[in-house]
């Protein structure tokens, strides 16, 4: 069975939402944006999965079998040689496209081949280099589809060779290109997270919490688990009238308890409902606000998801003060990772929707885990 990295995958929840609304709205406008968004995972390490196999020291051109069999041309007499087997599919005429997959989801719904994960610009650049009667790349051929024409995969690539050579001429640092939506640190062999408690990383964002893409967000819920204000109502409203439906069926969740539905609407793959304590001032108060993102972690684990973000929970009307219920947060989340360190990797994100709140949580991320380094 392949072991394929599941964080990176979860990030194509972008590409997927797009892909979605070009089915009912397909536009110059939608279609621009699914290729600006392509880039901008390209150039932060993004992957995908592709049905091909690479074979190395391969002796003669006939020991890969397989429609569609490249050979890499030779260096020198003893150069390595290789060759990559790739299924494709054929469509209208002559037309023959590559399929790309956004997560292994996707790949599941048809037919089902063997597949390797590989970085978005990486398989863009094997492709221009394939012969040319490939007509393009589709992607989510089962799903939610769109058909990508070699020019524009050439055009993409040409964007992102005169990006890059911009780069040392506009002197943009790597803070300037996070807020552009790039990060080139998941390009490097070696994962360098600022934030690193052993094979966890913990971020810190100012945003909307149901437009960000994760394995699962963390809904702020209620015990009927039913729409609500704040947090909750904004998650319900966003991921649609499944969402009602699906927590209807569970029949509420007791107070620092986790329960977990789909995503829905939501780039999220899954939501994870929690119920935070409606502040009293006792020492139980604090406990269970710890069980509720201790218990949702748990909960994330065991359904395999990688990341997750949490919104600040019970310090809405449910009245917790702000500094303790961060504190609890950051504490509680940091001791999951440290007890989980050999054998399960989970990056978590603090999403904010007040400045006040963002640098509350800095101020508390760099005391903690400054002091863990």
């Amino acid at each position: 069975m392949n072991q394929f990295d599941h964080r990176k995958l979860a990030e194509n929840r972008e590409l997927e939402r797009i892909l979605k609304e070009l089915q009912t709205d397909f536009s110059e406008d939608r279609l621009n944006e699914f290729t600006n968004a392509l880039i901008l995972r390209g150039l932060s390490g993004g992957e995908l999965l592709v049905p091909m196999l690479v074979r190395e020291d391969v002796q003669t051109p006939g020991d890969v079998q397989a429609p569609g069999d490249v050979q890499a041309p030779e260096e020198t007499e003893d150069a390595a040689r290789c060759q990559v087997a790739y299924q494709s599919l054929t469509g209208d005429g002559e037309d023959e496209w590559i399929p790309a997959f956004t997560s292994e989801e996707e790949a599941d719904k048809g037919e089902r081949a063997e597949l390797t994960q590989i970085g978005i610009l990486d398989f863009l650049d094997f492709f221009t280099n394939l012969e040319e009667g490939l007509t393009g790349i589709v992607f989510n051929p089962w799903g939610n589809q769109l058909l990508m024409p070699r020019d524009i995969v050439e055009s993409i690539l040409d964007a992102v060779e005169d990006f890059m050579n911009s780069i040392d001429d506009l002197d943009l640092s790597d803070e300037d290109l996070r807020e552009l939506g790039i990060d080139f640190s998941d390009l490097d062999d070696e994962e360098d997270f600022s934030d690193v408690t052993a094979d966890g990383a913990v971020d810190l964002v100012l945003g909307d919490i149901t437009e960000l893409s994760a394995d699962c967000i963390v809904n702020a819920a209620n015990n009927t688990l039913m729409d609500g204000g704040g947090v909750n109502g904004a998650i319900h409203q966003a991921a649609g009238p499944e969402l009602d439906e699906a927590c209807r069926s569970l029949r509420g969740c007791g107070t620092g308890k986790a329960k977990i539905t789909d995503g829905f609407r939501l780039p999220a793959k899954k939501i994870i409902h929690t119920v935070g304590p409606i502040y009293s001032g006792s020492e139980e108060d604090a406990k269970l606000l710890a069980d509720c993102y201790w218990n949702s972690l748990d909960l994330a684990a065991e359904n395999d998801l990688h990341s997750i973000v949490f919104p600040c929970i019970s310090t809405g009307i449910f009245g917790y003060p702000k500094d303790a219920a961060a504190r609890i947060a950051v504490e509680t989340t940091v001791d999951w990772m440290d007890s989980r360190v050999t054998d399960y990797p989970m990056k978590i994100v603090f999403c904010v929707h007040e400045e006040d709140d963002y640098d509350r949580y800095e101020a508390i991320l760099d005391e903690i885990l400054g002091d863990a380094e």
